[in-house]
């Protein structure tokens, strides 16, 4: 069993700080039920989206999901990598 420490310093490593913002590493599971932040897979932060990875529809729903999450507007926030 983890503690709240332990899970902390996990999320803290998940994210890293770049010359444009934040880059927050994701464990993204596309098809799901509900679109939500999961909480951490590994060193990354996993998500779930309702859309499939079909033509990119899912990379726009965790565009949405992370701008809403954080509070910011989907144009701040950038996949830097995936398919």
């Amino acid at each position: 069993m983890t503690n709240s420490n332990d899970n902390n310093q996990r999320l803290i490593s998940a994210a890293r700080p770049s010359d444009r913002g934040l880059i927050i590493s994701l464990h993204v599971q596309p098809g799901s039920t509900r679109s939500q932040i999961i909480g951490l897979h590994d060193d990354r932060l996993k998500v779930s989206v309702t859309k499939k990875a079909v033509d990119g529809a899912a990379n726009l729903a965790v565009i949405k999901l992370i701008a809403e999450s954080f509070a910011v507007g989907k144009s701040k926030v950038t996949l830097v990598q995936g398919e």
